[in-house]
């Protein structure tokens, strides 16, 4: 026999008019791939001394790659992705996820921290983990990877009794220790994703031997000016928050920077020589106009513009 709750909810659902709500999530998040590159290929960037960076963003191959080690041609990193590959937002306490009614009024309001929506009532899963240091010994692993921000997910949903967060199913990836959403469910049923508008804030791209006790990933560095190279700084470091163009940094050095032009908005590194922004092609530098933001490490390295 039904108890007087059970009967309850069955009245609330048979008078509940069906509805269609939707639900948005924003914040940060990205796009990262995990791919095999041939053996040979990575003897031939450490000999040629080619920086995985100036690689990708060479998308016309002015750097004469031959073919059979050009493992991203035209710049198409997001290609190599055997092991890998996965977009959305990051599920932590930076994302947010809302929920609206037909009326378009928010009804529902959470961040994506993971054991916050598990003391909410939301269902949580983990549908994948990948990491680079688990691949096969004496294998190549490429990793690109694009911090974004923006909208990551945005999409209608039927209800046909009142909204309970804890119908809500968010599953995600666990790739190398980045945790993406994937899909999103209601009452076990999935929602299409209908908006991912994103700009990029930063892009950094490797190449990793992995070795018998542990993982070597490739550098490439310029002994005579120190100012090439794929990490400009060790990235288990806090970065400052983002800062516009208008101020500019204290100290000469590498950052991460998005700049645009009349065709698109860039992300990477660029190195500020305390009058210009500056990147490097062929180790010959060239002056970036249009910078739009820039982050450094966290500590003072900022001043207004006078």
């Amino acid at each position: 026999m039904a108890t007087r709750k059970q009967k309850e909810e069955l009245f609330a659902t048979l008078k509940f008019t069906p509805r269609t709500y939707r639900i948005d999530i924003s914040g940060y998040g990205g796009e990262i791939v995990l791919g095999t590159v041939d053996n040979k290929t990575f003897e031939y960037f450490k000999k040629h001394n080619i920086d995985v960076e100036e690689y990708i963003g060479d998308w016309d191959n002015e750097l004469d790659i031959p073919d059979e080690y050009n493992f991203a041609p035209g710049g198409g990193w997001y290609e190599c992705s055997d092991i890998a590959h996965e977009s959305g937002a990051e599920m932590d306490g930076a994302s947010i996820v809302t929920v609206y009614d037909e009326n378009d009024e928010e009804i529902w309001v959470s961040n994506l921290d993971i054991n916050n929506l598990n003391n909410i009532g939301c269902q949580v899963e983990e549908d994948r983990e990948v990491y680079v240091s688990e691949q096969p010994v004496g294998s190549i692993v490429f990793t690109g990877q694009s911090c974004e921000k923006g909208t990551f997910f945005n999409g209608e949903f039927a209800i046909r009794s009142p909204f309970d967060p804890k119908k809500l199913k968010f599953s995600y990836s666990n790739i190398d220790g980045w945790k993406l959403t994937s899909t999103i469910k209601y009452d076990n049923e999935s929602i299409d994703n209908t908006d991912y508008s994103t700009s990029g804030k930063s892009c950094t791209y490797s190449l990793t031997l992995i070795e018998e006790d542990g993982v070597a990933v490739y550098e490439n560095t310029d002994e005579d000016d120190g100012m090439c190279g794929s990490n400009y700084y060790p990235t288990d470091l806090e970065l400052s928050p983002e800062f516009p163009s208008s101020i500019k940094p204290v100290y000469n050095g590498w950052y991460r920077c998005s700049w645009s032009d009349k065709y698109s908005t860039s992300c990477g590194q660029l190195y500020w020589d305390h009058d210009h922004w500056i990147t490097f092609r062929y180790k010959k530098p060239i002056e970036v106009d249009n910078v739009d933001s820039w982050q450094g490490l966290n500590w003072d390295t900022f001043k207004e513009k006078t």
